[in-house]
């Protein structure tokens, strides 16, 4: 990946909520995807803005389900995002093989 970790959260902590930036999980597929290719938030498909990689924030990850959370969209070429707001994760249980847990 052409960002560092640094990078990549520098790009995330503005569209964390504030109050909810010290209990945030964040956890970035480290597969990338190609401009178009859908991603699987929930029961809802967003295809993918620009190629890049996509992040799920977990917003209140000791909540029940449904509960806030983002999806974001990085363009490593750019440096810029797209976030999408969303109530469930893009797995269930333990993260797939391709995720790795991000830490701010």
């Amino acid at each position: 990946m052409g960002l560092s970790d640094e990078e990549i959260i520098a790009l995330l902590k503005p569209v964390i909520p504030k109050e909810q930036i010290a209990e945030a999980k964040i956890y970035l597929d480290t597969e990338l995807k190609e401009s178009g290719e859908i991603v699987s938030i929930g029961r809802k498909a967003y295809p993918m803005p620009f190629a890049g990689y996509f992040i799920f924030i977990d917003l209140m990850p000791m909540a029940n389900w449904g509960h806030p959370a983002l999806g974001v969209f990085v363009n490593q070429e750019e440096k810029r995002v797209v976030t999408i707001e969303s109530e469930f994760p893009p797995f269930f249980g333990d993260p797939p093989s391709t995720y790795r847990r991000l830490f701010l």
